[in-house]
């Protein structure tokens, strides 16, 4: 009996060995190829303007953290442009009035976030996050590929990834979309793994944080929970009740903070970009009541 249980062991010594063996024979070619994609980032990177910068969203987002930069203490108070000694009101639709300053309608996390690495170097600084996002976000859906079905290439899929996504152009760009990708990523591997309870916790807190980030992400915390009832280790009821309360954790203080600060309990980009979907069913309600009364 004693002599089975050694040789059992050691087969399972063995094959732990060859799988390990075989993980890092894969990973290699694919870090490789990660490496060089990095490097191609930074020569491209070094391309970008040092003293201008494109406007548009991103320029909004600029505002917010060169704001954040000058004023610690109200990072999102924008002071209102002035003519003569009088601040006045005529703002870009990105910005709305609220206590004599101006709050831009865009997610408030990434520019803040973003502001110290601006404050220690400069317009370059600006591109860092979304370098970063970048990278992260194609390493992570190679890794989610692998766990879902390890027959998959990982070098062919984190070049898919690069070549086959709009993740390049964003992470060139001062948005928060592959920063906001790579969390959503990093939390659907860990769903996909689920070691653990707090693995699941874990994987609902960086939800949380995607949606913090560009709160569309809601709608693919969705899905996902959705699409985990046809893994191969179906998700249960429980399951989902932990990643939600891992999301709500992970959005909890910052919407708190905003129903505080601005009276909006998600945001002004939130509660803004909401404002259709508002007008939309106050109009089914109207048509709704009007039919009603006719009857």
């Amino acid at each position: 009996m004693f002599l089975f249980a050694t040789v059992q062991h050691e087969g399972k010594t063995a094959r732990q060995q060859r799988t390990w063996k075989g993980h890092c024979a894969s990973l290699m070619p694919a870090f490789a190829l990660w490496s060089a994609i990095a490097v191609a980032l930074v020569l491209l990177a070094r391309g970008l303007p040092t003293r201008t910068f494109f406007s548009g969203d991103s320029g909004v987002k600029l505002i917010v953290a060169r704001n954040a930069i000058e004023h610690p203490t109200h990072p999102l108070d924008i002071d209102l442009p002035r003519v003569g000694d009088q601040p006045v009101d005529f703002l870009d639709p990105f910005f709305h009035v609220q206590g004599g300053y101006a709050h831009a309608a865009t997610p408030d996390l990434f520019p803040l976030i973003a502001a110290p690495l601006i404050a220690r170097f400069g317009i370059r600084g600006a591109f860092v996050l979304p370098a970063l996002g970048f990278l992260l976000t194609v390493w992570v859906i190679a890794a989610l590929g692998v766990a879902l079905d390890e027959r998959r290439s990982r070098t062919m899929l984190l070049f898919v990834a690069v070549a086959c996504t709009p993740f390049l152009f964003y992470g060139l760009e001062f948005w928060e979309h592959t920063l906001a990708a790579a969390v959503a990523a990093t939390a659907t591997v860990l769903c996909v793994r689920r070691r653990s309870t707090f693995t699941l916790f874990v994987s609902g807190l960086l939800l949380g944080i995607a949606v913090l980030l560009r709160p569309e992400a809601i709608w693919y915390g969705v899905a996902l929970l959705i699409g985990a009832r046809w893994l191969s280790r179906r998700i249960g009821l429980t399951d989902m009740a932990v990643i939600a309360a891992g999301a709500v954790v992970g959005v909890l203080p910052f919407a708190t903070a905003s129903a505080v600060y601005s009276g909006q309990l998600f945001g002004a980009h939130v509660t803004r970009n909401m404002s259709g979907i508002t007008t939309v069913a106050d109009c089914l309600c109207f048509l709704v009541l009007r039919h009603g009364c006719r009857e």
